[in-house]
């Protein structure tokens, strides 16, 4: 009864002096304010506003000049309080005060143990609890909409009651299809988490209070894997039933990814760590019985019949030793800096790892140009991109499936795509070269085409990929200043297309940061030439060469030489002979390389024979000549104290 005695305050204005007494007010004013005096003019507001609710005048200051800008005077008749009251806003306009009373709903605070009933029922009011609901509620669906997470509601049975906005675009799934039965939410969960998060829902749900529990789902859109923290509470009756669930989704994709990344690689640090020794032993071993199959084969006449497997040992062994090289040129921690390669000799090498990984009927064509094709790049990555494309054709070819390698050259301005999905005609911005991969698998659906290239899509099941491989390759193709692009028709095959820049022998001093240059100047890098017939940039002493982070040019003819020294910006630290069992070496190249280049040093090692064994003539002008029977670590050092000052030959 008490609270239809609110009074019906309307909007009043008036104007007080300093002293807070009434100069002008709204005509009515009285009757706006339902004050018990008939005029309001000269009197001083406080003491009206204490007339008309005594409990007012504790919460005025004494002094007007004290008021603060915004004063709510709750309404309280005959001691019983009401969820309404009157607002005062103050405004100072020099020794004067602009005051504006208005009916008002307290503070959200003030209103949370407040039932509809209490509010009055005057249209001002209910025209600023309507407001205020409307205010809350589009802020409540604005934050909805930006929270980075879907919040629900959800029934014992998983059948949902609620889920906020975004839920389609995080899952792929239609919600309210989930509004009725909850063995859709479950279908959603990967099979293999799925019993997972029945058991953790099954023991800390008993609990009563907040939980949270990690799970993938495959978005039926994208066929891209999500990872969901899912944090929620149960609801319980007085009686202890379960009546529900109120939580949130986040994805924490990213994260769980990049903590499972992390995970592996502390693992591999530690395996490294464990099989390097074990890894290098079995390279020894291999090369023993290299040696030993080697030396008996040449002493077999051609008729003899141990002499064809004496052969395919000798042959068998030295696989053995190059696959053991490019395993660990694999797993390096860190890829390695950029040098100067043969493109073709790298593609080449993968082939024993292509076809250690493929299907025994997965034929593998190349079709190389034969030429020295120089690419200024990081090779350990270029090695785990072309694996990567193996394996992306080995999960999609079947029965005689074939992959095709093929290399070409192309020059500035030339076209190099043209019509691969999601860009138009693209062409050289200088000469280069197309590395096209391709295979006779199920192709690739056109809604995916687009996608392939992003981290984490994947269609594959999430134990056989983690949708990195096409996004690593990208990443090294655009670092190396290429361009990759891919066409493919669904259940002809897919092809690959890689371009590169051809080396013009500059790249090596082009800055590459700010930090890069500083660090060059601080420690120069040693740059070394090597001529070899045979590919070297595998072997060992490559190897332990670039451990020391000297730039290696790899050159298998005498006049890719000749062309290189001519173009490149400096003269190399060391020009580099590695001669083979079979091989002659060039008698006049050195004193002409010396005529040309008076400072360059130049060694020579012998792999396969001995010094003895070598004409002086190609042994005249090295500062250095050494056989390959030592380890690599002495022969780096003996190269290193050739390219420091004069050296005596010697083995």
């Amino acid at each position: 009864m008490e609270k239809a005695n609110f009074p019906g305050f309307r909007v009043c204005q008036m104007v007080l002096d300093g002293a807070g007494v009434i100069l002008t007010a709204s005509p009515d004013a009285s009757q706006r304010l339902s004050a018990p005096v008939a005029e309001v003019k000269g009197r001083p507001l406080r003491e009206i506003l204490a007339a008309i609710e005594p409990s007012w005048e504790k919460l005025l200051p004494e002094n007007t000049a004290d008021w603060p800008a915004e004063i709510f005077l709750p309404w309280a008749a005959e001691g019983a309080a009401c969820s309404a009251g009157l607002a005062l806003n103050i405004l100072a306009s020099g020794a004067k005060f602009v005051v504006t009373t208005s009916p008002a709903l307290p503070d959200a605070h003030a209103m949370e143990q407040s039932a509809i009933a209490d509010f009055p029922r005057d249209p001002a009011s209910a025209g600023q609890l309507t407001l205020r609901l409307l205010t809350a509620e589009s802020r409540l669906q604005n934050y909805l909409h930006n929270f980075p997470g879907v919040f629900f509601s959800q029934r014992p049975d998983f059948s949902f009651s609620y889920v906020g906005p975004g839920f389609p675009q995080l899952t792929g799934a239609d919600p309210r299809a989930m509004m009725r039965s909850g063995n859709r939410f479950l279908s959603l969960i990967l099979a293999a988490d799925r019993q997972g998060f029945l058991d953790e829902l099954e023991h800390s749900g008993a609990s009563g209070g907040s939980f949270s529990s990690t799970y993938r789902i495959r978005n039926p859109q994208t066929k891209g894997i999500v990872y969901l923290m899912d944090v929620r509470t149960p609801r319980h009756s007085p009686g202890g039933l379960l009546l529900g669930y109120e939580g949130v989704w986040l994805d924490v994709t990213r994260q769980s990814i990049a903590e499972a990344r992390l995970s592996r690689s502390a693992w591999k640090e530690n395996l490294a760590t464990i099989t390097s020794g074990l890894i290098h032993d079995f390279s020894n071993v291999m090369a023993g019985i290299f040696s030993l199959s080697e030396l008996y084969s040449s002493s077999l006449e051609e008729a003899h019949p141990w002499k064809k497997g004496m052969t395919q040992i000798m042959e068998s062994s030295r696989q053995a030793r190059k696959l053991v090289r490019r395993i660990i040129d694999l797993n390096r921690e860190q890829s390695g800096a950029k040098n100067y390669y043969n493109l073709e000799t790298l593609i080449t090498d993968q082939l024993d790892l292509m076809k250690a990984v493929m299907s025994r009927q997965t034929k593998i064509v190349t079709d190389l140009t034969g030429e020295e094709l120089p690419v200024y790049l990081d090779d350990v990555s270029f090695r785990q991109t072309i694996l990567n494309l193996a394996l992306n054709s080995r999960d999609a070819i079947e029965k005689d499936g074939v992959i095709r390698i093929k290399v070409r050259k192309v020059g500035a301005d030339e076209l190099i795509f043209a019509d691969s999905a999601g860009s138009a005609a693209t062409t050289a911005p200088r000469d280069g070269v197309v590395i096209e991969f391709s295979d006779n698998g199920c192709g690739i659906p056109m809604d995916y085409l687009m996608r392939i290239w992003e981290p984490f899509f994947t269609t594959k099941e999430a134990s056989k990929g983690s949708g990195f491989g096409l996004y690593n390759a990208k990443l090294f193709v655009e670092q190396s200043k290429g361009r990759i692009a891919v066409r493919s028709t669904p259940g002809k095959g897919t092809t690959f297309s890689i371009y590169l820049p051809l080396a013009d022998f500059s790249e090596s001093v082009e800055l590459e940061g700010e930090e890069q240059q500083l660090l060059r100047e601080e420690k120069p890098r040693r740059s070394v030439a090597i001529l070899s017939a045979a590919d070297a940039s595998g072997s060992d002493l490559a190897q332990r060469m670039r451990e020391k982070e000297w730039e290696l040019i790899f050159l298998r003819k005498a006049e890719a030489l000749r062309r290189y020294l001519r173009e490149a910006p400096r003269c190399p630290d060391l020009f580099l002979t590695l001669l083979c069992s079979a091989d002659n070496a060039d008698p006049f190249l050195v004193k002409e390389l010396k005529a040309a280049h008076p400072g360059l040093t130049c060694a020579l090692v012998s792999m396969g024979r001995a010094l003895d064994e070598v004409p002086g003539e190609e042994l005249e002008g090295m500062s250095l000549a050494l056989e390959d029977n030592g380890s690599p670590d002495e022969i780096v050092q003996r190269l290193e104290a050739a390219m420091d000052g004069p050296a005596l030959r010697g083995q």
